[in-house]
């Protein structure tokens, strides 16, 4: 990963070039796939995490950073190297907007923000440790990465969970971090369930024995016999998107 003030530098370089013609900036797409799928399930590259305990044949051997360099990848720590790598792209993300309204904003009449990932959560069953389940994956991932440009920090439930494998904000970061948006873009893709899932005693920290949540989706089978027509008459996902895009348009306005 490049240095933060690689990272700056980079963004400096857009603004001054193209900030007269674009008026709307996100600095970094989904950071948390950046945090989990490189560090933690080892599907983009360096591919670390707590399913490349040793180097072997995975995803990122396919991707595109990859191509023509070197295909050993080192283990790594999932416990830590997700919440170094997440701490360091929102203090990439907080000083290149901090840069942008420093010295170009006024002069461009642009916005800055970002756009981060998340699923939803619901509790599979209506427990009060399955709700509480639900509530804190939610924080372990949208929570990550939206609290600290919210309030300066990450969540409280983090702090007690992950303690001193989470970085610290400075005081000075914290003031550079906090609102560092003028707006927030959200990709969301699935809903899971969520269900409480206690650590066995002496079992090495990840990310997902932090959180103690087991997680549980609905898989639908895709009925290969039907024609194009027919499986176009599909009223059950008709009537989805019809109800998504209503709550959709209710939340826009």
């Amino acid at each position: 990963m490049m240095d933060r003030q690689d990272f700056v530098e980079y963004a400096e370089v857009c603004f001054f070039e193209f900030g007269d013609r674009v008026k709307y900036w996100t600095t970094q797409n989904e950071p948390v796939t950046i945090a989990h799928n490189g560090y933690i399930t080892g599907d983009f590259p360096p591919a670390h995490g707590s399913t490349s305990a040793q180097a072997k044949e995975t995803n990122a051997l396919k991707h595109r950073c990859v191509r023509g360099v070197d295909k050993t990848f080192a283990a790594g720590d999932a416990g830590t190297e997700p919440y170094i790598v997440a701490h360091n792209l929102i203090l990439a993300h907080a000083a290149a907007v901090n840069i942008y309204r420093k010295n170009y904003q006024v002069v461009q009449g642009g916005k800055i923000g970002v756009a981060n990932m998340t699923t939803w959560y619901e509790p599979l069953r209506e427990t009060q440790e399955d709700i509480d389940a639900a509530s804190r994956a939610l924080d372990f991932m949208w929570g990550w990465f939206m609290a600290p440009i919210v309030t300066g920090d990450y969540p409280q439930v983090m702090r007690e969970r992950v303690g001193d494998r989470l970085p610290i904000f400075t005081p000075e970061q914290s003031e550079l971090v906090k609102g560092s948006y003028d707006f927030i873009g959200m990709n969301y893709y699935t809903t899971n369930y969520a269900a409480y899932s206690p650590t066995p005693p002496g079992t090495e920290p990840t990310y997902y024995t932090d959180q103690e949540v087991e997680f549980f989706r609905v898989n639908e089978k895709n009925n290969r016999s039907l024609s194009i027509s027919q499986a176009c008459k599909d009223e059950y996902r008709i009537k989805f998107h019809q109800e998504h895009l209503s709550y959709l348009k209710q939340a826009i306005e």
